[in-house]
């Protein structure tokens, strides 16, 4: 890995497929009513492997990640620029 690079940070959809539609609609209930609440509960207890979906990819904009930067220069492992240091005044 390059010592001088720049870090973007993105959100992406990422997919687990059902072996049933019963399945399916088990989780869903299982969702509803509290049983699992994250995508790991769901992953774990139905044994699902996620798929990214590539073409899903967005940048994340500041005001989507609380103001803390969503792009970091990079020098020999440095943070030597962000999008955060813009809003500073």
């Amino acid at each position: 890995m390059s010592n001088y690079h720049l870090d973007v940070k993105v959100t992406i959809w990422e997919r687990y497929e059902f072996e049933s539609e019963k399945q399916m609609l088990e989780a869903k209930a299982k969702l509803e009513s509290g049983e699992l609440i994250t995508t790991l509960d769901v992953s774990d207890t139905y044994d699902l492997q996620g798929v990214l979906l590539e073409d899903t990819l967005e940048e994340i904009e500041l005001y989507d990640n609380n103001d803390q930067p969503t792009m970091e220069l990079f020098s020999e492992g440095k943070v030597i620029w962000s999008n955060s240091e813009q809003n500073e005044d």
